[in-house]
């Protein structure tokens, strides 16, 4: 019996040495995969962009676009909570090109927001300009309208920027179903006034909850406006829509008796330059430049891998800078203003700069 149980003993011991040697290579290739996984982590871009085709442009898309806002804190918060976006900077000076585009000394603060395929750089000025900014919002510009945030249709995003202080610019008080695609959507003002637009998407472009799908501006002429930027751009719009009208439309604008044109430029993967005439009702030409310490939106920045080559190309073309190659924040930039007065840039960031497209996107 003695024998018997030491054999039974050996056995018992041999096997559960054996279970934990099973045990401990099932983790070890548990832990391999799931470093494996985590080094080739799904992209960014979730399918590819047939209408994204720019040829031998040096532009890689909008890095930013900058808002005026009258708190930089409560601004900040209301995009962050809203949006979801990941604040890449404290609290520095604004970029002193301003300084020699307005004529004037317009120092204050700014904080960058980055989302999956751009961002936006949220400035306060010490002298703000308000008394005028209503006339700069209006539906029908002219001027930068709107930024346009995206998110999948099966999650929602309109009720997280209600929740945070935006009201409703249509008419309708909730998304609609304009043209019959599956998209759905709605124009916000955010709490500055500032109106945004949001879409939901059938089915997502970008890995996420929220991702930007373009910047928009209304125009006084948008035959001239699409000749302009072809030429700046250096590659043709790849869409045009004219005599738009109807109920939904109304809706989604707020306004009734809506007819547009509308033109679109991809500058990158899902994500466009957006440009409207409206027909009715109908802009009031601009009455003077806009400074950029006005409440509103005051600059889109385009990002090239070669901001000399651009300077040189813009600059054959006979169009007119505001600025010199300066030094920026990370970078150069040239500045200059499209034909209704909005600024624009062209910047190049250094090696390595987390702002970036370059690293916007390798690190998501």
């Amino acid at each position: 019996m003695g024998v018997q149980v030491r054999q039974r003993t050996i056995i018992l011991q041999t096997i559960r040495k054996m279970i934990q040697k099973i045990s401990g290579i099932l983790i070890s290739l548990a832990l391999f995969t799931l470093g494996c996984s985590n080094q080739r982590e799904e992209p960014i871009l979730l399918k590819s962009d047939p209408s994204f085709n720019v040829g031998p442009s040096n532009i890689i898309g909008v890095n930013h676009i900058g808002l005026s806002v009258n708190d930089l804190g409560k601004a900040v918060n209301f995009y962050k909570q809203s949006a979801g976006l990941s604040l890449v900077s404290d609290r520095q000076a604004i970029d002193h090109p301003f300084s020699v585009i307005s004529k004037e000394e317009l120092s204050g603060q700014m904080q960058i927001l980055q989302g999956p395929n751009t961002s936006i750089r949220i400035m306060e000025f010490d002298q703000k300009d308000s008394g005028r900014f209503s006339e700069m919002l209006e539906v029908q510009g002219p001027g930068v309208t709107h930024i346009c945030y995206i998110g999948p249709k099966a999650q929602p995003i309109d009720g997280r920027f209600v929740k945070n202080g935006a009201t409703w610019e249509s008419s309708s008080n909730a998304m609609v179903n304009m043209r019959g695609v599956g998209y759905m959507y709605g124009y916000l003002r955010d709490p500055d006034g500032l109106m945004l637009e949001i879409e939901h998407a059938p089915e997502p472009n970008f890995r996420g909850q929220l991702w930007f799908g373009h910047v928009a501006t209304a125009v006084m002429d948008l035959t001239k406006t699409m000749e302009f930027y072809e030429r700046m751009l250096g590659f043709p719009h790849y869409r045009r829509a004219d005599n738009r009208e109807g109920p939904t439309y109304d809706q989604v604008a707020g306004v009734e008796n809506v007819k547009i044109h509308g033109a679109w430029f991809r500058v990158a993967p899902f994500y466009s330059l957006e440009f409207w005439q409206f027909l009715s009702p109908k802009p009031e030409p601009p009455s003077r430049i806009k400074s950029p310490n006005e409440i509103g939106y005051n600059l889109i920045a385009l990002e090239t891998t070669d901001v000399d080559a651009e300077f040189n190309r813009l600059n054959s073309l006979g169009i007119p800078f505001e600025t010199e190659i300066l030094d920026v924040l990370d970078g150069r930039a040239f500045y200059f203003r499209d034909l209704d007065g909005n600024l624009l840039a062209f910047m190049e960031f250094n090696p390595g700069s987390n702002l970036s497209l370059k690293a916007t996107i390798s690190n998501k």
